[in-house]
């Protein structure tokens, strides 16, 4: 049997989410052949009811957590189908959105990737996309300057095909949904294994445009997302993970200058916040203190008194 989709699926102590998320595959893909594809990080939370209630999923488990890059590559290598979906557990399908995101490819040349809009558990959009990251956004980000950040991370047209509702070209997709034709994701060698969380969807969408591909948005086509809930309150590997994710692509993509000025940037904003966290009164002591941990730990990482090699750096 030919299977038209992968649907490609890291899991990471989200089996409750896990469980609502292959039902509402199950209940929207009944007009094309799929597979189900289930990489754990080695979880320490049970989903056995999991693979006991869903008997034809493929179930592969990680003797540590890997990273969501590396795992979305090991499943990919266990995949067949014509099309890869990369999906987070913490996402519901609704309204046959996989087998619209299937039909989009047939409508453009060049088509690298294509993903949704994303719903909220108050069914209120939010958006999947953005440009790639530059200066300016750090800058925005360094100073909380959130009213610019959201105006410089889309375009006049991107704004304008999002209100009338027609697809729009994009720099990145977040990988919580994004999909992608397999013989492309050989192409480009998969996902970057560099990236332990954070960035490795903006990375894969730099090299699919590098290869002459397009990523496309398509309002038209909504899926839930509820947020990670599998890291939600480590607050130290969240801070830390991101932080060094964006070293990472600012290697891979920034010009030598420009590296200099991020790093600089970076490192102020770092100072900012371990100063500030203390002063936060709507956090508790102890998220006070894993938050420190995390921004002086990237500290270091800027600094350069720890690698980029070590993905689980918590010392502090």
């Amino acid at each position: 049997m030919n299977i038209r989709v992968s649907i490609i699926i890291v899991n990471y102590n989200s089996s409750k989410e896990l469980f609502n998320c292959i039902k509402s595959i199950k209940r929207y893909s009944l007009d094309f052949t799929y597979e189900i594809i289930i990489v754990d990080n080695n979880s320490i939370d049970n989903f056995d009811f999991v693979k006991n209630y869903f008997k034809d999923v493929k179930y592969y488990r990680m003797t540590f957590n890997t990273g969501f890059a590396y795992a979305c590559n090991y499943g990919i290598k266990q995949s067949h189908g014509e099309f890869i979906l990369l999906l987070n557990p913490d996402t519901m399908i609704k309204d046959n959105a996989i087998l619209k995101l299937i039909n989009f490819f047939k409508l453009l040349p060049n088509i690298g990737a294509v993903g949704p809009i994303f719903l909220n558990k108050h069914n209120k959009e939010y958006l999947p996309y953005s440009i790639f990251p530059n200066l300016l956004r750090q800058i925005c980000e360094v100073f909380y300057l959130k009213s610019i950040l959201k105006i410089i991370s889309r375009t006049k047209i991107q704004k304008e095909r999002l209100e009338q509702k027609k697809y729009f070209e994009v720099d990145w997709l977040a990988g919580a949904c994004i999909m992608i034709k397999k013989r492309l994701l050989d192409a480009v060698q998969g996902l970057d294994e560099e990236y332990h969380l954070y960035y490795e969807d903006v990375d894969l969408c730099h090299k699919i445009i590098k290869n002459g591909f397009k990523v496309y948005c398509e309002p038209n086509i909504t899926i839930y997302h509820f947020g990670s809930r599998s890291i939600k309150n480590n607050y130290f590997q969240l801070i830390f993970q991101r932080y060094r994710s964006k070293l990472i692509y600012a290697k891979s993509y920034f010009p030598k200058m420009n590296i200099l000025l991020f790093r600089m940037i970076i490192i102020f904003g770092l100072i900012i916040r371990i100063a500030l966290t203390p002063l936060r009164y709507n956090i508790s002591l102890n998220e006070k203190r894993t938050r420190i941990s995390g921004y002086k730990s990237s500290l270091l990482l800027y600094l350069g008194l720890i690698s980029l090699e070590n993905k689980f750096y918590d010392k502090i």
